[in-house]
């Protein structure tokens, strides 16, 4: 029984070594972005493990059927305007699982999904250290306060964060008026949300090239 309770125990510090210290999850996956053909077969999606060929900067994309009736000597026009040639091509597999990047926290040495912890490696590659929210919270009692990690108000805003924190405000101003009037009260007098912000933690922007086929079915419909 003690050798089993030492096993298990042993078993579960391993677990919490490997999880992130704040959402106390392992590998955070993300969902593949949708790939889809640029070949005559009519923008299809590329299936998940399957062979499909790209250019340089994948733009496009081209399932292995339509990369065989590629010509050798004709240009491909690619999605940003530029032109490529078959040979140029280059052969993926739609394998890829992209997963959140870690940082690991100076002080007690743990480490924590970069989204958790609302951290932006690629902005901060160059710094020195990094304090996690917990390491934060414990220093503020103690006589050497360490720097507090930034909140989502610190964080940059976008058009699309922009909206979607002014629609919730507005939603929320007319929620609160609707019970002022209700129960008769003040407006002031309502219990109201505070410190409520709105961040895109992940943004991708791409033009999609609508290609004949669907145009025209588009056109028809629209007709």
């Amino acid at each position: 029984m003690i050798g089993l309770n030492f096993d298990l125990n042993f078993e579960n510090e391993a677990r919490k070594a490997d999880s992130c210290s704040l959402c106390g999850n392992h590998r955070r996956q993300y969902e593949l972005p949708s790939l889809f053909c640029s070949g005559s077969c009519g923008t299809r999606n590329i299936r998940r493990n399957a062979i499909y060929y790209t250019d340089r900067m994948k733009q496009n994309q081209w399932c292995e059927p339509c990369y065989g009736e590629l010509k050798d000597d004709t240009p491909l026009q690619l999605d940003n305007g530029k032109v490529t040639k078959k040979a140029h091509l280059q052969q993926m597999k739609n394998d890829k699982s992209p997963e959140e990047k870690w940082v690991q926290c100076d002080n007690c040495q743990d480490w924590i999904h970069q989204v958790c912890a609302l951290y932006n490696g690629a902005q901060n590659y160059k710094s020195a250290s990094f304090t996690c929210p917990k390491c934060h919270i414990k220093s503020e009692a103690s006589n050497t306060p360490i720097p507090g990690p930034k909140g989502a108000a610190d964080l940059p805003h976008c058009k699309l964060s922009e909206s979607i924190e002014k629609g919730i405000a507005n939603a929320l101003s007319k929620a609160y008026e609707k019970i002022a009037q209700e129960r008769n009260w003040k407006i002031a007098a309502v219990e109201k949300v505070e410190n409520l912000y709105v961040r895109v933690v992940s943004s991708l922007n791409k033009k999609q090239k609508v290609r004949d086929g669907v145009s025209s079915i588009v056109v028809e419909t629209v007709v």
